[in-house]
């Protein structure tokens, strides 16, 4: 019988991929609750071997914020996300729905 992964690990091994991670975060994006979004950053984060202590020095946050914001016992600001997103070799951009050229 094949031994069985634990998700966890699976998940931040597959994490690891640059184009894994970038799918991973825009489906987490679309979500409507920005901690969905958070605990998306904070795996792929855990998955560029961050700890809490060196996002927050290298982002510039506080360190007790966010263990609450990465918990989900607190919404992160704006501000928060783009230093996250920034961290962990993103951009957040806007992008349309639309053709603007019609």
């Amino acid at each position: 019988m094949p031994k069985l992964r634990n998700y966890d690990t699976y998940l931040i091994d597959s994490l690891k991929d640059p184009e894994e991670a970038y799918l991973y975060l825009s489906a987490a994006f679309e979500d409507e609750d920005p901690r969905v979004a958070t605990s998306a950053l904070d795996n792929v984060l855990k998955a560029r071997n961050y700890t809490v202590k060196q996002i927050a020095e290298q982002a510039h946050l506080n360190r007790e914020h966010l263990y609450k914001i990465f918990s989900g016992k607190s919404k992160p600001e704006f501000s928060t996300m783009r230093a996250l997103c920034n961290l962990a070799g993103f951009n957040l951009t806007i992008q349309s729905d639309h053709n603007l050229h019609q």
